[in-house]
């Protein structure tokens, strides 16, 4: 029988590594000194594996294709993905995984009914980027990661993901082997809203109110309280990552507060009350003569002098019957056709409002691929081509630029990654983008 000797939920927060620096000095080192503490507290418990919990960010986990939770089960994780290096400003890594962990826990959730798949190719962003950098530096605690879906209707409800932890108790302790010491983490919030109304503010109220309701250590008290509305309403898109922290609270459960819960709360104390996702008063404070300041209000925000609309992969491949998706994944393309017409409407409405419209192509010829994602497609593709040079499956589907209109053409999932597009928008003065297409 495994036990579980320590618990915790933390935030994952990119600007806690990223951006430090621009906060002040005395909050860099409450910040940092919370998280050496809470480093302090999981590796004198010894565990032998962390077992993660953590928001996908629809980085791993595709729309057609979406779970609630999904295992991590290889041997080793390297860590961050590409993309996300200069944002995390973490270094790359390595840690190891556990397997064998990782193959009982999802044969164990699968059994309990859970909506779980497995992985061995997970990409890692600031979801364990973050917390691994300040908890364990060394990277010498095996990891065993647990995606979520934690913004993608329908979201697995706090009273399920607390459900889901009690299976990951149940599980460590009677089918883990004997002796062998866990440590359950969940990261993401506290409140924020990326992309939205409130994306340079967090609600401190509702976080203070959250911590203290963890405190009273009564996991029935905080599902009767913390619901997602609550949550959505205190920043949209990224407060429900807090069901991580109640699967955590979970692998808990009705314990009295004592060494072992009382982390749980520990470093997202510091996290919230560092102010350092309030990016507004800081960036402004540091932004040389002649920059623009950051904007304010929707209006502002979505002008359409600096507005851009981007329409990303609606081509065939990915959007119509027999294209690549259909056909070497049999998903249900029946919503794209009206989806595309509803896209279609975004884009007139651009255009009529005179913001920029760029279009996103696709071009993945084999050879052009990095080495990885050519793996992972002709693993998921069976050997076919998606989006082939002059192909009718690189073809818009059902809409498409007009003349004068940008196409960037890309050969990752990245479209900023060795294209022209960071120059067109600075070109044109572009300050925000609105995105949309079908699986974006």
């Amino acid at each position: 029988m495994a036990e579980i000797v320590f618990a915790t939920g933390l935030s994952h927060a990119p600007g806690l590594t990223g951006w430090l620096d621009q906060a002040p000095e005395h909050e860099q080192k409450s910040l940092t000194d919370g998280f050496n503490r809470l480093g302090d507290l999981l590796r004198a418990s010894k565990p032998d594996v962390i077992i993660g919990i953590a928001n996908d960010h629809v980085l791993n986990m595709p729309l057609h294709d979406l779970h609630d939770f999904c295992v991590g089960t290889a041997q080793n994780w390297s860590g961050p993905a590409e993309w996300f290096r200069d944002w995390v400003n973490v270094a790359p890594y390595s840690v190891a995984g556990d397997a064998g962990v990782a193959k009982t826990l999802f044969e164990g959730l699968s059994a309990r009914g859970f909506h779980t798949t497995s992985k061995s190719d997970l990409l890692f962003d600031d979801n364990w980027s973050v917390p691994l950098k300040y908890l364990t530096p060394d990277y010498d605690i095996p990891l065993v990661p647990i995606h979520m879906n934690c913004v993608v209707p329908p979201v697995p409800s706090p009273q399920h993901c607390y459900d889901f932890g009690l299976a990951l108790r149940e599980i460590a302790e009677n089918d883990l082997p004997a002796g062998m010491r866990v440590a359950i983490m969940g990261t993401g919030g506290l409140s924020h809203d990326p992309g939205g109304p409130k994306y340079f503010d967090v609600d401190e109220e509702f976080d203070r109110w959250f911590l203290a309701l963890l405190e009273q250590g009564d996991p029935g008290n905080v599902l009767r309280e913390c619901t997602m509305e609550k949550m959505v309403a205190a920043g949209d898109g990224g407060t429900s990552e807090l069901i991580a922290w109640i699967a955590a609270m979970g692998a808990v459960g009705t314990r009295p507060r004592s060494a072992t819960s009382r982390p749980l709360r520990c470093a997202a104390a510091w996290a919230a009350s560092t102010g350092i996702w309030r990016r507004k008063p800081r960036m402004s404070d540091t932004l040389t003569d002649g920059h623009p300041g950051l904007l304010n209000g929707l209006d502002e925000i979505l002008d359409p002098a600096h507005t851009a609309l981007v329409v990303v992969d609606m081509q065939n491949d990915f959007c119509a019957e027999n294209g690549y998706i259909h056909t070497t994944q049999g998903a249900d393309m029946s919503g794209n056709k009206p989806l595309a017409a509803r896209i279609g409407k975004l884009v007139e409405a651009a255009r009529d409002a005179g913001c920029m419209v760029v279009w996103i192509k696709a071009i993945y010829d084999h050879e052009l691929l990095p080495a990885p994602m050519l793996s992972k497609m002709l693993d998921k593709g069976k050997g076919a081509v998606c989006c082939a040079t002059d192909s009718w499956g690189a073809d818009f589907y059902e809409i498409g630029p007009v003349d004068g209109e940008q196409v960037v053409e890309k050969r990752c999932y990245s479209a900023f990654h060795n294209t022209q597009m960071d120059d067109i928008l600075r070109r044109r003065g572009i300050r925000s983008l609105v995105m949309t297409g079908v699986a974006t």
